[in-house]
């Protein structure tokens, strides 16, 4: 059993009850609800995505480029940041999580990606946030 992580949205993670430990199991459903929960996708659905994804050392990562159904309202983040540790890399879950999901979400113009998604349990962890890459 994962750890529980519930927080507002107020820049704040909120911790999923799944674990994504594949990008495979990505799909638009979680997209959508996990989208809505964060307060970025207030109305209207994610109608699709496209997944690119790559290996590193400790993660998997994919990068998700989000197609909304027009009339959606909210932030709509366009490119979001998949990072997913398998429990190999469990030294990093908590401080990572924590440092992603609330370190500076009080800062207004905080230095760090907005997160959107964790999720964490003994086979490892996941982190959604924004994806950067365009611009850093």
């Amino acid at each position: 059993m994962g750890r529980n992580l519930n927080f507002s949205h107020q820049g704040y993670a909120v911790q999923s009850e799944r674990l994504i430990s594949d990008p495979e199991q990505v799909n638009v459903g979680w997209l959508d609800e996990v989208l809505k929960r964060s307060g970025a996708l207030g109305v209207g659905r994610v109608q699709g995505f496209d997944l690119a994804c790559s290996e590193s050392v400790n993660a998997s990562i994919a990068r998700i480029r989000v197609e909304y159904e027009s009339g959606s309202v909210g932030t709509k983040p366009r490119s979001l940041f998949l990072k997913i540790c398998k429990n190999e890399a469990s030294f990093l879950k908590d401080p990572e999580v924590h440092y992603y999901a609330r370190q500076y979400a009080d800062l207004e113009d905080h230095p760090v990606p907005t997160c959107y998604d964790t999720g964490s349990s003994v086979a490892g962890y996941h982190i959604l946030m924004d994806d950067l890459s365009a611009t850093h």
